[in-house]
């Protein structure tokens, strides 16, 4: 699950802990195939773009993932928080482990994702998710801290 460091000090750090608290429940709901409490964290006009480049809506990546995947175990690392106002955007690494449809060997998907949520009505809610495949010759440039 989601582990990052908030200082105590840091005047963003409740909007930061519920961010991460959001990205956890987000990981726990897609192991748990519990479709309710995903569409729970997402706003209607969510939309999520995957490693191949398919661009999903809300309801898309609902029915998608309903279809019959199966996630066994997501992993974040190197996770990059930042607040501007009422909007985070959440960066880092990202590997999920799923089964297809039909069952089978496991398949692990590496990418490196950047989420946007927005608080809105005192809510925050997931409205973007891009994630891009790591090129297989290079490591990742991260910004420092």
């Amino acid at each position: 699950m989601t582990t990052a460091l908030i200082e105590d000090t840091d005047p963003q750090a409740a909007d930061k802990a519920a961010i991460l608290a959001l990205e956890d429940a987000r990981q726990r709901a897609m192991i748990a195939a519990d479709w309710g409490a995903l569409a729970d964290l997402l706003a209607d006009d969510y939309l999520h773009i995957h490693t191949t480049g398919v661009i999903q809506t809300r309801q898309d990546l609902l029915d998608y993932v309903k279809g019959g995947l199966k996630f066994v175990a997501i992993t974040r690392d190197h996770l990059r928080l930042r607040l501007f106002g009422d909007t985070a955007i959440l960066t880092g690494d990202m590997v999920n482990t799923v089964l297809g449809p039909q069952g089978g060997d496991p398949i692990v998907v590496s990418s490196i994702c950047t989420q946007v949520w927005l608080k809105r009505d005192g809510v925050w809610k997931e409205v973007s998710f891009q994630s891009t495949r790591p090129t297989p010759h290079a490591a990742p440039q991260r910004p420092s801290a």
